[in-house]
């Protein structure tokens, strides 16, 4: 993650192909877009396989979500049987190597990147976000996926105030800590970009 430089984020493609291709289309910087994860549905479709191919020869940033778990359990092993389906998926070994071979969370300084914070469940309520803010410690940022709908919540360590962030539009206070989800990419066609140098954060549907 480059300090400077605006980072797209995004999260839970879930096999949209066309999708994809617009995000990639938004004049960042491949180094400086990171994925959380879920790229995903079933692991049974072109679209998904070709999806993978633009990620790890694209040089994004791509993280495991739960699909890419139950995908790579589901297909592990080397009977006749599994060879069979591993053929017709058409996610070749290769790409099913980088998917196992990439991590669950990326960490910047006190900031992190992770599917979900409270895994397996979503930071969707006040509840649910106090929750991940246990989770995250003193990390300033959580940036995560896993719940579809784009969803930002504040807190104050100081004052141990929870609140959700309305705007899709805000500016980052200093001795604040956030949890912000960027949507989903494949369903609700949602993402944020995070601009570390005006400590800005802008969510983007297309």
């Amino acid at each position: 993650m480059t300090a400077q430089e605006p980072i797209l984020i995004a999260s839970d493609i879930h096999g949209n192909l066309t999708c994809t291709l617009k995000l990639l289309r938004q004049g960042i910087d491949p180094s400086n877009i990171y994925i959380l994860g879920d790229v995903l549905n079933n692991g049974e479709s072109e679209k998904e396989a070709e999806i993978i191919d633009l990620i790890r020869k694209g040089g994004i940033n791509f993280l495991r979500g739960n699909h890419e778990d139950e995908f790579l359990e589901k297909y592990c092993g080397t009977s006749k049987a599994l060879a069979r389906k591993k053929r017709k998926i058409g996610i070749s070994p290769k790409n099913r190597r980088f998917l196992r071979n990439s991590p669950t969370q990326y960490e910047f300084g006190k900031i992190l990147l992770i599917h979900t914070p409270i895994s397996p469940r979503r930071v969707k309520t006040i509840e649910t976000a106090v929750e991940g803010f246990n989770v995250i410690g003193n990390r300033d940022i959580c940036f995560h996926g896993h719940y579809h709908h784009p969803k930002a919540y504040s807190y104050n360590p100081r004052t141990g105030e929870c609140r959700e962030e309305k705007s899709g539009t805000f500016q980052l206070k200093d001795n604040i800590q956030y949890l912000i989800n960027p949507g989903s990419l494949g369903i609700n066609r949602t993402f944020l970009v995070y601009d570390p140098n005006k400590k800005t954060i802008r969510r983007y549907a297309f």
